[in-house]
């Protein structure tokens, strides 16, 4: 078993016979449960090969899988040896911030995410910044939360808009991201507000995840 991911893996077997035609299919079978046959999930390899491998997709994360190859005949089905894996686990996100654009009242920020391999995405993701707390966190006190409203893509940069600051004001601002292992943000970038009449462009604020 190789290329083992949080929902996909790569299963090889073997299969040893003088008369290909004899067989009808094969493949691998799996399950969650110790004793996989070709009633439970399958993958059949299309082609005609003593070794064969076949990609296996939406497996769940962090969970034991049992597999074994298995071949097709007039007089019945073949089983080889059953190995089990473990997929992998999904990840907190990691969040960037990569762009902000400073007006009076408020601050456009760019960032990036990265889901942490959870096949079911995000739940939520956001702005939050304070004047005063340096580390702010959703919730937090003297702390502005704005969550994201539009769907984001995986690592593909992307625009939020905080509103309602005061001009010529340093704030403390962090992305954050939620999936179903936690909430993560990122590094914590000083960014001020400009006076009225003013706008700001500065690249650079880069973060990666932290709790």
């Amino acid at each position: 078993i190789s290329n083992i991911t949080q929902t996909s893996l790569t299963c090889t077997g073997t299969i040893l016979t003088d008369n290909f035609e004899l067989i009808n299919s094969y493949g691998i079978c799996y399950s969650n449960s110790d004793n996989p046959t070709v009633d439970s999930s399958i993958a059949i390899y299309s082609g005609q090969s003593e070794s064969f491998s076949v990609n296996i997709v939406e497996l769940a994360p962090s969970t034991t899988y049992y597999f074994r190859a298995f071949a097709k005949t007039p007089v019945g089905v073949f089983y080889g040896d059953i190995i089990n894996e473990q997929t992998l686990d999904i990840n907190l996100p990691i969040v960037t911030i990569t762009n902000s654009v400073q007006y009076p009242y408020n601050i456009l920020i760019s960032g990036l995410i990265d889901f942490g391999y959870d096949p079911n995405g995000l739940s939520s993701y956001g702005i939050v910044l304070s004047d005063i707390n340096e580390s702010p966190v959703i919730n937090g006190l003297d702390c502005i939360t704005t969550f994201g409203s539009t769907q984001i893509n995986n690592n593909v940069e992307f625009p939020i808009n905080t509103t309602g600051l005061q001009p010529e004001t340093q704030y403390y601002v962090r992305l954050f991201a939620e999936n179903s292992v936690g909430i993560s943000y990122s590094d914590t970038a000083g960014i001020s507000t400009t006076s009225t009449n003013i706008i700001i462009s500065t690249d650079g604020a880069e973060g990666y995840y932290n709790q």
